[in-house]
């Protein structure tokens, strides 16, 4: 009997302590910081530009928050590859043409310097995309 009492009572411990981990982790979840990136998409002269606030989590890339901003419908993008090689075709039909002109980002003002789909970006950041001829930093 005393061998019952004490598997009983080791697995109330055990499903207390997996309870207290699965708890923290959901207020974890819960008290993430979220908030918006500024997104801007310049097409160069091709169409209009705009300007758009998107919903952004410490996890946010750029590409991420493109795909968030098309998830609402505020625009329409092209891409391949993910992670270290995903990389944006097009944004709203504007494609990019290989020699000529092409799509760059910056966050903040720097150079995007590795692809979409890794850089980070958070709560109040600003993200350009640009079409046009190459930056000048690129030269």
């Amino acid at each position: 009997m005393t061998f019952s009492k004490l598997a009983v009572f080791l697995t109330l411990v055990a499903l207390t302590i997996c309870a207290g981990c699965d708890s923290t982790q959901s207020s974890a979840k819960l008290d993430r910081d979220v908030g918006t990136v500024a997104l801007e998409i310049d097409f160069g002269g091709e169409k209009r530009s705009k300007s758009i606030d998107v919903v952004c989590s410490p996890d946010s890339t750029v590409l991420s928050t493109l795909q968030r901003a098309e998830n609402t419908g505020e625009l329409k993008i092209e891409f391949s590859g993910s992670g270290e090689t995903a990389f944006v075709n097009s944004i709203d039909g504007v494609k990019n043409d290989g020699d000529g002109s092409n799509w760059t980002y910056r966050v903040n003002d720097d150079l995007g310097d590795k692809s979409a789909g890794v850089f980070p970006v958070g709560p109040g950041d600003r993200i350009s995309w640009t079409f046009g001829a190459k930056p000048e930093e690129l030269d």
